[in-house]
């Protein structure tokens, strides 16, 4: 595998660039749509490659910027929740320190590459969240 210097995205500079800042705005404007379809939604734990909707009950998690928008139903998670939690976190460990340098890059790669074509949307869920 062939090692690339990181380098920043600079996704504002390069639309002015390149003369694309429009289709920037279109394309955050969409992502912005199509996070609120998502507003008020029930978001369960996830522990172990499980889906749990935890007996600690639930809390509403309301934007700081109008608190009539409420975000998400989030679950509050047990000691019980947390304790699993934390021994799938120590199983995954193992099986991560095995895994070989090259590997764990790709794999940071990938994660980075998510990141990177899910910007719009994740600056829009930010946007809501900020004060």
């Amino acid at each position: 595998m062939t090692q690339t210097k990181f380098e920043n995205e600079k996704t504002w500079f390069n639309a002015i660039e390149s003369g694309q800042t429009e289709e920037l705005h279109k394309k955050y404007d969409l992502a912005v749509k199509n996070t609120a379809k998502q507003f008020g939604l029930r978001y369960p734990l996830y522990i172990d490659g499980e889906t749990i909707f935890s007996k600690g009950g639930e809390s509403e998690n309301r934007s700081p910027n109008d608190t009539r928008i409420l975000l998400g139903i989030f679950q509050n998670a047990t000691k019980e929740d947390v304790s699993k939690a934390g021994n799938a976190a120590q199983k995954a460990y193992k099986k991560w320190e095995k895994t070989s340098y090259n590997s764990r890059i790709e794999i940071i790669r990938q994660a980075a590459d998510i990141i990177a074509e899910r910007k719009f949307e994740l600056a829009a869920w930010m946007r809501k969240w900020e004060k």
